[in-house]
């Protein structure tokens, strides 16, 4: 009988391959590239970023993007993607529709730093492939998450950690609820 986790990656093995049909023709060949360093969610999540991505290039992008089917893009097309292009899907990511939801990404939000990933995987990819001329994605300002407070760690010391442990041994002034 399969895992729990074996089927949940094979559900996402499935739908990443319905989505990769909306996607251009050459991203399979990225994703078959992340086959063995990636998880089939990370995939899945990354795909639909990319369908976010040629959405935005489709519908707002310059007369080449507009003009074509998605699924028809080609590498060359990706490598006249600008700096400007990717900074202004950055921004158009805050709030957009996707599936007919609205989807909202914070400024400093994991949401966009992966949806940046995304885009400087496939980039990266393909210009390390030598099919585009220059990786526009590594232009743009990274997304910052916030920082967490940076709160001293506090330790117990060897007479602390010694009491601790006789009390959580004896028990006492703990209610019968809290002993069971």
């Amino acid at each position: 009988e399969e895992k729990y986790y074996e089927q949940l990656a094979d559900a996402n093995t499935d739908r990443l391959r319905v989505l990769l049909k909306e996607l251009p023709g050459f991203c399979t060949e990225y994703f078959r590239s992340l086959k063995n360093d990636t998880e089939p969610r990370t995939r899945l999540e990354y795909a639909k970023d990319l369908k976010t991505f040629f959405t935005f290039l489709h519908d707002s992008g310059s007369k080449e993007f507009t003009d074509t089917d998605i699924h028809d893009y080609t590498v060359e097309m990706l490598g006249h993607v600008t700096k400007e292009d990717l900074e202004e899907y950055m921004e158009y990511i805050t709030k957009y529709e996707y599936n007919g939801k609205v989807r909202k990404n914070a400024e400093r939000g994991s949401g966009k730093k992966r949806k940046l990933a995304a885009l400087h995987g496939l980039f990266g990819y393909y210009f390390r492939e030598e099919k585009i001329d220059r990786d526009v994605s590594i232009l743009v300002t990274p997304v910052s998450l916030k920082k967490k407070d940076n709160k001293a760690i506090i330790r117990l010391d060897a007479a602390e950690t010694a009491n601790f442990l006789d009390e959580v041994d004896s028990a006492d002034g703990l209610t019968k609820r809290q002993q069971a």
